[in-house]
């Protein structure tokens, strides 16, 4: 079987090191720096004349020193998009006709992943499940290489009464399935061999009977779904090849349209959207300490985003308010890079989230963007604000960079006093 190559046609590259948020005791709640504990301490003022006040960095491993332990207040939390592709046209392999549908799913570092196809149905189209309701339709299950951690390949169907029940049929999963119950019905069959084209073909109204118990008259289907999942840190990824659909009735009448996907475009279907990986690591490429955070990201295929971010949050009601100027700064070390002709909307940014009973919003400062123009979308109303402006060093790429910025004066810049800044994050795209 022929393979297609993957080629990147966007990346994008920052790296984040010495993160600070630099508070002043006895002005304000600081969070305490000790890492066996996240709670936030309440600061005596200084007295007037005293000594210089004492300066603390509310954000815990700010350096990125270190790897695990990640969350809680004032912590690091990561997050990003995940691999998977729905091709509706693809040709190297079917069943019958043309086209299959291929369907692939790879999980990232510390997520996993999944695809799915899908058909919704409601009375007036579906009708009710009846006598010798029948589906059938070929698979082959070209990988499956995390199927002993836990990837799966299966498809299920729900149905509505006034009550909600389930039927799943797993064709390819090393875990047991759950018991049958009162609205659920599991059945496993395992496939065994990769690479090769299977027909698979139900009776779903002696299934439902065999594991939930009698159909009633007004029993619909309202939904069939064929997916695939991937799980985190996975060694390759899950690839099945789907074509002939059917659904029919003890009549012969066809309830799966473009069944078979000849239309090449799969219009006839809903599916999970197609999105690369955005990837997190630990880099030595630094300004202090051993390490700085890599977030890169690469869109493999034209139309296809990604995203990768980390971000430390803290409790509203425990968030930091600058009394004064220099009480509260944000600085960080930062280097950009995207790939000349490799698509647009490339970015790096970092936000700052802010909030009170009644106001919120973000300011977006963007470290680099592919175009070199910061978008126009600001936008502000009596609950809401949200800028977009561009850092000191905008546009300078491969080198290091370094960004601080006092939150007493951002906050009169910005007309946004009297509320907590609560949440920082750095976003590539």
């Amino acid at each position: 079987m022929k393979r297609h190559a993957i080629i990147a046609v966007a990346i994008c590259l920052v790296l984040f090191g010495n993160i600070q948020s630099v508070g002043t005791f006895g002005l304000q709640a600081v969070s305490s720096t000790d890492t066996e504990s996240n709670e936030l301490e309440q600061s005596t003022p200084a007295e007037t004349g005293s000594a210089s006040s004492l300066r603390t960095n509310m954000v815990r491993n700010g350096g990125f020193e270190e790897e695990s332990g990640y969350g809680g207040e004032g912590q690091w939390y990561r997050g990003g998009s995940i691999y998977r592709q729905t091709d509706f046209d693809y040709t190297d392999d079917v069943s019958n006709g043309t086209y299959s549908c291929r369907m692939r799913a790879e999980g990232a570092e510390y997520w996993g992943s999944y695809s799915y196809l899908h058909k919704a149905y409601y009375a007036h189209d579906m009708g009710y499940l009846g006598e010798g309701s029948m589906l059938n339709l070929s698979y082959n299950i070209i990988q499956n290489p995390d199927l002993a951690q836990g990837a799966t390949v299966y498809t299920d169907f729900s149905f509505y009464n006034g009550s909600t029940y389930y039927l799943y049929y797993y064709l390819s999963s090393s875990t047991p399935p759950n018991a049958n119950n009162s609205n659920r019905g599991y059945y496993q069959f395992n496939t065994t061999t990769f690479g090769d084209w299977n027909l698979f073909s139900r009776n779903i109204t002696a299934d439902f009977e065999a594991a939930i118990g009698p159909i009633t008259t007004d029993l619909e289907i309202r939904y069939y779904y064929f997916r695939i999942t991937s799980v985190s840190h996975a060694s390759g990824t899950n690839e099945v090849l789907l074509d002939d659909v059917h659904l029919r009735n003890s009549t012969g009448h066809e309830y799966i349209e473009d069944g078979g996907f000849e239309s090449g475009n799969g219009a006839a279907w809903y599916d999970s959207s197609n999105s690369d990986k955005g990837y997190y690591s630990h880099s030595t490429q630094n300004t202090e300490g051993d390490y700085a955070a890599n977030l890169t990201v690469k869109a493999s295929r034209s139309g296809v985003s990604a995203y990768t971010e980390v971000y430390h949050t803290f409790n509203r009601r425990s968030g930091y308010y600058p009394l004064g100027p220099d009480t509260l700064t944000v600085q960080f070390d930062w280097l950009y890079e995207d790939v000349s002709g490799g698509g647009t909307n490339q970015y790096g940014r970092y936000e700052l989230e802010f909030d009170n009973d009644t106001f919120s919003g973000t300011i977006y400062w963007y470290l680099g963007i592919d175009q070199d123009q910061v978008p126009s979308w600001n936008s502000s109303g009596s609950s809401y604000a949200n800028y977009h402006v561009a850092a000191p060093g905008f546009g300078e790429r491969g080198v290091w960079n370094h960004f601080e910025i006092d939150l007493y004066q951002v906050a009169l810049d910005f007309n946004i006093t009297q509320v907590n800044f609560n949440q920082g994050e750095f976003t590539v795209e």
